[in-house]
């Protein structure tokens, strides 16, 4: 009998129905229903993992293959003091949509969900490919941002829903090899085609393609995840859309003025304290609305009644503001300060995704084998720190050595804390709430890596201008 139901697997779930009044069912009823955990035979859940681990791979390989690219794309699109906004625009899109992505899932079904969010990447990739202005190449890039974000959650929370606490650590290896290859693989397509006589605008229309082939492989190969037989308009009221709607405006009412203060706008100016007075006051009444009025709050405060909850959800905005800081800048630094070449640059961003990439899949096992997370956390925050202190010291004489050694130990560090503190979280949560965990989980890290290239735009920015010498005329600094 039990060989039979696994066999049969998601379908021969029963659907809740609606109530006899029409209403929809609730919360528990809709993550239930998609809840799969242990249900799939190894092959199956191999072929599975698979196929998500690959869109996985789709996704970040898009996220990077953009920083090597972007010298060419600032003197193509004569954007040089606005190009970190190739980054800021895909991180406040994905981050403003994050916390509703697993509300949404909960609602209309993980798959569907996955699907609609690999097609905006698509989307935006293909019309980034023909933006013609900067502005144009930042709007473009957002709707990318928003498919990217939700692929990165969904593709977690369908992983949460297919495996075991047990089988969490080894497979998470699977997923973190291709998070690894793409981050890997990325810099050197985005040198790659920077330097040749394709253009950086094939960086992005090489992602559409592949992002096409990861959405057959996930139609084929996931399970179409049953949802409630609610009318639609019955699941549409369960979306917290003030929520939604605050936590977005609030995102780029924050980020906008700290990316473009002391550059683009003065500290002082009316527009930079007005955004960030509005931005303030938003996320006030967003958290007033999810403490208060939300029904379905997008952001559950329950979450952070728990210590160790409040420490981890910290961690991972810490993380965000650190590595993709990194993976922004680091080949800006290579490529202006070291006078290497776009694929060069690309090429000493490895040690850092391959220590990391080593370091996430061992990590999975040795949690799997020890049952406990903490040593192997506070390890990796050890390594990190030791890593990344020793980048203080990079400087246009560094040599190639140093700077491998210290983003080695910088990237096993970040894969021993990183990913860990994902599976650390996921075992100390409810199953209907495993969605909202892993959207909010993704929005901390990414809203921190919006915030952490903002700061590190308007820093470089500021430093460059304070420096230049003193009789070249602002414009031509700037």
């Amino acid at each position: 009998m039990d060989e039979e139901k696994q066999q049969a697997g998601p379908s021969a779930v029963a659907l809740p129905p609606a109530g006899d009044d029409g209403s929809q069912p609730n919360q528990r009823e809709l993550v239930d229903h998609q809840n799969f955990e242990g249900q799939y035979k190894f092959g199956r859940l191999i072929v599975i993992l698979s196929a998500l681990a690959f869109t996985l791979f789709v996704s970040f390989l898009d996220q990077t293959s953009v920083s090597t690219a972007l010298p060419a794309i600032a003197k193509d699109l004569n954007a040089f003091e606005s190009i970190s906004w190739v980054g800021t625009s895909f991180l406040i899109a994905n981050t403003s949509f994050q916390l509703i992505n697993g509300r949404l899932s909960d609602i209309f079904g993980r798959r569907a969900c996955l699907i609609i969010c690999m097609v905006l990447l698509a989307l935006g990739d293909l019309l980034c490919g023909f933006a013609k202005s900067a502005i144009q190449l930042y709007v473009f890039r957002g709707i990318a941002g928003i498919g990217a974000g939700g692929i990165n959650s969904l593709v977690m929370i369908i992983f949460s829903d297919l495996t075991t606490l047990q089988q969490r650590g080894k497979y998470q290896g699977l997923m973190e090899a291709n998070i690894s290859l793409g981050n890997g693989v990325g810099p050197l397509i985005g040198g790659a085609f920077s330097q040749s006589n394709a253009g950086w605008r094939w960086t992005f229309w090489f992602v559409v393609p592949v992002t096409c082939v990861a959405g057959v492989a996930v139609f084929l190969a996931t399970p179409k995840t049953p949802v409630s037989q609610g009318r639609i308009i019955d699941k549409a009221k369960m979306i917290d859309y003030p929520g939604m709607l605050l936590s977005l405006a609030g995102v780029i009412f924050l980020l906008i003025p700290i990316s473009g203060g002391g550059t683009t706008y003065d500290w002082d100016s009316a527009f930079v304290i007005s955004f960030l007075v509005i931005g303030g006051l938003l996320t006030i009444a967003f958290i007033v609305v999810e403490w208060r009025f939300a029904r379905y709050p997008t952001m559950p405060f329950r979450l952070f009644e728990r210590t160790s909850a409040k420490i981890l959800f910290t961690h991972n905005f810490i993380s965000g503001v650190v590595y993709y800081t990194d993976l922004y800048y680091l080949p800006l630094y290579y490529q202006i300060i070291l006078d290497k070449s776009p694929i060069l640059s690309g090429v000493l961003i490895l040690p850092l995704i391959l220590g990391f990439s080593l370091a996430s899949g061992a990590g999975g096992f040795m949690i799997s084998r020890l049952g406990r997370c903490n040593p192997i956390i506070r390890s990796g925050y050890v390594l990190w720190t030791a890593g990344a202190g020793g980048r203080i010291a990079f400087g246009p004489h560094t040599s190639i050595g140093v700077i491998v050694g210290c983003l080695l130990v910088e990237g096993v560090g970040l894969g021993l804390s990183m990913q860990p503190v994902m599976i650390a979280l996921l075992s100390n949560t409810r199953k209907e709430d495993r969605a909202v965990v892993t959207g909010l989980r993704n929005f901390l890290r990414t809203i921190g890596g919006a915030i952490g290239l903002a700061i590190a735009a308007a820093i470089i920015n500021n430093v460059l201008l304070t420096h230049l010498p003193p009789g070249l005329p602002r414009s031509d600094a700037e």
